[in-house]
């Protein structure tokens, strides 16, 4: 059985990172990966997931403000808007927005 879902990964990018880094977009993405099976408990995890991510790194609060959560339910909104309150109140700054497309892969 084949479940698709929409989710949200947001953070801040700590100062001494550079968003230009060749190296950076597989970490997040690793990154990424691990905060979705960590979703999981235990043994009731899916066989597989299959990820496609869209990805925003920005330090622009107007950009961020552009880039809309994958869905809109309440913990997905609140983590998207906090990294564009962060992007506004620490100019300079560079946070990390990224809409997670997965399949969930269950026995069956």
């Amino acid at each position: 059985m084949e479940i698709p879902v929409d989710d949200v990964f947001a953070l801040a990018l700590p100062e001494d990172v550079d968003p230009e880094d060749p190296g950076l977009l597989p970490e997040l993405y690793e990154m990424a990966v691990s905060f979705v099976w960590a979703q999981y408990d235990g043994a009731d995890r899916p066989n597989e997931l299959r990820i496609d991510i869209d990805w925003l790194i920005t330090g622009d609060a107007d950009e961020a403000d552009a880039f809309q959560p994958a869905h809109d339910c309440p913990s997905c909104v609140a983590g998207a808007d906090q990294m564009r309150a962060f992007l506004r109140d620490h100019p300079g700054r560079v946070a990390v927005l990224a809409n997670l497309h997965y399949v969930e892969v269950w026995p069956g």
